[in-house]
């Protein structure tokens, strides 16, 4: 990963799939995965508390934005349709 670097998550409201519903994530733990061979390295676990009124099984958008806090400071995002259910 290039540290240093921030992940911020949001989540949007159980079924309620609008830029304007989007809660972000009070915490997020990233841990990068090992690559013992070397050869695809830049891929990360995240650890996403989710909203406590959130129930299994709702439809979400799942936005993801990552920043580099070093020069040149460049950010990127994902957005992801997601179904999440109970483990």
């Amino acid at each position: 990963m290039h540290d240093p670097s921030t992940f911020r998550v949001f989540l949007t409201d159980q079924n309620n799939l609008r830029w304007d519903s989007l809660k972000e994530s009070p915490e997020v733990k990233v841990e990068e995965v090992p690559d013992k061979n070397k050869l695809d390295p830049g891929h990360y676990y995240l650890d996403v508390k989710l909203p406590d009124d959130y129930s299994s099984g709702a439809k979400s958008i799942l936005y993801i934005m990552w920043e580099r806090d070093e020069r040149p400071h460049e950010t990127f995002f994902s957005c992801s349709d997601v179904i999440i259910k109970d483990l």
